[in-house]
């Protein structure tokens, strides 16, 4: 059986078009606390037909992953548009949801 060391690389690599990177946190309205960060990348837009929805279009779309805020820094040089390497592991907080947690260097 082999055991992962502490400087072995966990969770899934996914290779994803980069736009960007946001640490936000406050109150909000209704008087709650946040903090959290978003990694921002770029996805192709895929057509749709279906009895209930048509959509088609070019380029591409917008897509949000949530971001373990404390590896934030690790995109500092990454450019807009750069095709980069990223680990997803799964969100403690929601396990039906993944978590960027850093670049593969």
């Amino acid at each position: 059986m082999h055991e992962a060391s502490d400087d072995t690389p966990r969770g899934l690599t996914v290779k994803i078009k980069f736009i960007g990177v946001q640490h936000m946190r406050g109150v909000s309205k209704a008087g709650r606390d946040y903090d959290f960060a978003r990694l921002l990348v770029a996805k192709d837009i895929e057509p749709v037909f279906s009895d209930n929805r048509q959509m088609h279009g070019y380029g591409a779309e917008v897509q949000e992953l949530p971001l373990d805020k404390t590896c934030i820094d690790q995109f500092a040089l990454v450019a807009v548009g750069d095709m980069i390497d990223i680990r997803v592991e799964p969100d403690p907080r929601n396990f039906k949801n993944n978590i960027c947690v850093g670049v593969n260097a």
